[in-house]
């Protein structure tokens, strides 16, 4: 990611608590091509940096549309990283659908209404499935597992193809 000299990088990264977030902050954060992070998440992650600015949201909220549209229109970021996803399965389903799927519908709505110039969703291999017929490294435009019977696979799936 490199930005022209007239020009700040601003990266504004949801899930910023995970453990991806948290590493892509610290490794930007070092990068002198990015001027401003935003991070975004339930919870303040463990990043020291004087390029990092804070907004607690639940994309789970109704209204996290329109909570993060303000939050994109006041930072105007020019990249955007969806990364707020369970790493894991957890016991309530209800709560990865609304988040991974429902949470990604108001993440893009909002990307959407500020025109934002770049977004990046962090993804999982599982949406592709252990297959012998894969190659050794997957392209972006492989085929999704959409025959999983696994609700969190699924709910992966489905955020891979709002996008």
């Amino acid at each position: 990611m490199t930005a022209s000299a007239s020009t700040p990088s601003v990266v504004a990264i949801t899930g910023a608590q995970t453990y991806l977030g948290t590493e892509l902050l610290r490794q930007l954060s070092d990068d002198p091509s990015i001027d401003h992070l935003i991070a975004i998440d339930l919870e303040k992650p463990d990043v020291i940096s004087d390029k990092l600015s804070f907004y607690r949201l639940d994309l789970s909220d109704p209204k996290a549309s329109a909570k993060l549209a303000a939050i994109l229109e006041e930072t105007r970021p020019d990249t955007f990283v969806h990364g707020a996803f369970f790493s894991s399965p957890i016991h309530s389903h209800k709560r990865v659908h609304e988040v991974e799927n429902k949470g990604t519908a108001s993440v893009l709505a909002a990307c959407a209404q500020v025109k934002l110039s770049r977004f990046v969703l962090l993804s999982t291999t599982l949406a592709y499935g252990a297959q012998a017929s894969n190659p050794a490294y997957l392209a972006e435009d492989a085929e999704l597992l959409v025959t999983s019977r696994s609700g969190f696979v699924k709910d992966k799936i489905e955020a891979e193809q709002q996008v």
